[in-house]
């Protein structure tokens, strides 16, 4: 990095300047500043001078944006096109600093492309790079999308144009108003969080994206646009710091309102890191239990799917009529009767489960070929790319818009990385999927194929798991890697790389969760720890904690009535005794803190049980404190939800 003095104008003989007592100061003030421009330059930080009474003398910056000369320019161009806050300095004389481009991410190689028809329920384990570079550290802090995006030149047309309103802020990082706007916009993030399925709240660096500056001509920051996801040209918020008229603004042109957010109060309590607390202790620490709130219209898990799904089932494969266009006429029957877009997607979906099994034979014979989707309806028989070939050409004669999406799913044949593995070679291949644009515009990811059923010993196993169609894209893309980078669809724009992907948010091998833990209405990424092993030469305690489906999941209304009694089995100091800790639960989440070296030994299992019958009678609605006192007189039955390996 260079800075030079314009030497022009460093001796200019412009009356207009030099004649000026101040120019004498000026120079000297210039000439100490480039002496420091070294010290300047090894912090990464970009210094330009200007003279403020003529406006014409500028210092050269020499830069690594452009590794060339900006140019000489008036003061005024440089403010408007560096987007540069003055700092103070002497009044004839503007001192300028640009903070350095942050790096770029780098994306996985593009890889040769096979048909997606032809691909299978999982994968085999991917081949390992020759000479695999260093395991990275994984990124702890990407489960759930923050309050508020920050856009990017990468993913706003993405996110912005995808359909879903967008409410941005147009920021410049030193500007003191958009620093003072900052924590007011995540707030209104956070209050309109619970409708992030209907709206997206973002920023956005315009110094360092300086085109949208222009694209949308901003002249004052910050700059506050309301874009309705289809329009290109938004809607400009008067310039106000008051959050009440911010929201307001939002409230007008989305009809969403914060006062509608779903009142949740369960977070469970605090853990005490150097004692396992007494019992009494943990009942008087416990949060009061969340208030009962109505499911929100946007959750698509607490989504009352009874509509669609009765009406898949009265369509089996084999009552369908001869006809030349067996895709339109699933598209009639199926959405028809529905006007939502989720609801005519649901309906494909659940009629894919009933009527099309996966072709083992195909798959393990090494037989897999294309096959058109009037085909796979006719044979009932499809490996992955058949069930999503299906999906999308019924969705697309509906009217809908599907796009079926290809590349690596931690299915059948995936093997979890070890401590200390490399990581694979990138090679997003060998399962296909859909995306289809819901209500509110919003790209949803959904897996037919798994959600049909699954493969154990060469055997399919029919079974509807609903969770591959209501799922979160963040959560859909812990198992699943898209060729194309465009297809994460994430809320928060982010495009995770492979490495992220193969190691996983745990770092390591991940607990092991069970099928029914969803038919129990527990979410399989909330459980802590995260990781599978757990250490017990420790006198840490641990904290085993997990959570409902969402805040507005109903055990009844939702599920299959009153929920289980949830206990976690240890083995006791050095394995010598087992026992049943129930876990203490506050309608959202259930918690038990242990000591890590009362969990048992090495080579032993910590395992979460729901329990399921007392004295052969169902349990529903058996609290901790009736499982207590049945302990040690009656006989439980248990159902297995989540799996630890104890190790030194």
């Amino acid at each position: 990095m260079v800075f030079k003095l314009c030497k022009r104008k460093l001796t200019s003989t412009s009356p207009s300047c030099r004649q000026r007592p101040a120019f004498k100061e000026w120079q000297d003030t210039a000439t100490a500043c480039a002496k420091r421009a070294s010290s300047s330059a090894k912090s990464k930080r970009f210094t330009g001078l200007a003279c403020s009474s003529c406006e014409k003398g500028i210092y050269t910056i020499v830069d690594r944006y452009t590794s060339g000369t900006k140019g000489l320019k008036c003061v005024n161009y440089v403010v408007q096109f560096y987007h540069l806050r003055l700092i103070a300095w002497p009044d004839h004389v503007k001192h300028f600093e640009l903070p350095p481009p942050g790096p770029q991410r780098r994306l996985p190689p593009t890889v040769a492309t096979r048909s997606p028809l032809t691909m299978g329920f999982g994968n085999k384990a991917s081949a390992e790079a020759s000479t695999p570079g260093p395991r990275p550290s994984p990124n702890q802090n990407r489960l759930n999308g923050p309050p508020v995006v920050e856009l990017t030149d990468r993913n706003f047309e993405n996110i912005v144009m995808s359909g879903k309103p967008s409410y941005v802020d147009f920021y410049l990082p030193k500007c003191s108003a958009c620093v003072d706007l900052k924590p007011t916009w995540e707030d209104i993030g956070r209050r309109f969080a619970y409708a992030s399925d209907r709206v997206t709240i973002a920023r956005m660096d315009t110094q360092a994206y300086r085109a949208f500056n222009t694209r949308f001509d901003l002249q004052e920051w910050p700059s506050m646009m309301y874009f309705d996801g289809r329009s290109p040209k938004p809607k400009h918020c008067p310039f106000t710091l008051n959050q009440d008229d911010i929201e307001q603004f939002l409230e007008d042109h989305s009809g969403i309102r914060a006062s509608d957010a779903p009142k949740s109060d369960a977070i469970p309590p605090p853990i005490n890191m150097s004692t396992k607390p007494t019992r009494s202790q943990a009942q008087s620490a416990q949060s009061r239990p969340a208030r009962s709130t109505p499911p929100n219209s946007g959750c698509l898990i607490c989504r009352d799917y009874s509509g669609p799904d009765r009406v898949a089932e009265q369509h089996p494969r084999h009552s369908l009529p001869r006809t030349h266009d067996v895709t339109g006429y699933l598209a009639d029957v199926l959405c028809g009767p529905f006007p939502s877009a989720t609801d005519k997607a649901r309906a494909i979906f659940t009629w894919l489960h009933h009527n099309i099994a996966y072709d083992t034979a195909a798959f393990f014979g090494n037989r897999v070929k294309h096959v058109d989707p009037k085909d796979t309806i006719a044979s009932g028989l499809a490996v992955c790319g058949g069930y999503a070939g299906v999906f999308t050409a019924i969705a697309l004669k509906a009217g809908l818009e599907a796009v079926m999406v290809t590349g690596h799913g931690k299915g059948f044949g995936y093997s979890p990385m070890q401590p200390g593995d490399p990581v694979p070679t990138c090679n997003p291949t060998g399962h296909a999927w859909n995306s289809v644009r819901i209500d509110g515009g919003e790209w949803k990811l959904l897996d037919p194929c798994w959600g049909a059923g699954n493969v154990g010993n060469q055997v399919y196993n029919k079974s509807f798991t609903p969770s591959f169609f209501t799922m979160s894209n963040e959560d859909f893309g812990l198992r699943h890697f898209p060729q194309d980078r465009n297809h994460f669809f994430r809320r928060d724009g982010i495009v995770p790389t492979w490495a992220e992907y193969m190691i996983g948010p745990a770092g390591a091998e991940e607990v092991q969760i069970y099928s029914v833990a969803e038919d129990h209405g527990i979410s399989g990424t909330s459980f802590t720890p995260r990781a599978k092993r757990i250490s017990v030469n420790s006198n840490e305690v641990i904290r085993f904690q997990f959570s409902k489906l969402c805040e507005h999941w109903d055990h009844i209304k939702n599920g299959k009535g009153p929920q289980y009694c949830m206990v976690l089995k240890i083995c006791g100091l050095d394995g010598r005794k087992d026992d049943y800790v129930p876990f203490e639960n506050n309608d959202f989440w259930w918690w038990a803190d242990v000591k890590a070296r009362d969990l048992g030994a090495p080579g032993q299992v910590v395992s979460c049980y729901a329990v399921t019958t007392v004295n052969g009678k169902d349990a529903r609605g058996l609290s901790s404190k009736e499982y207590l006192k049945k302990r040690g007189n009656s006989g439980f039955g248990f159902a297995g939800i989540a799996a630890w390996d104890l190790v030194r």
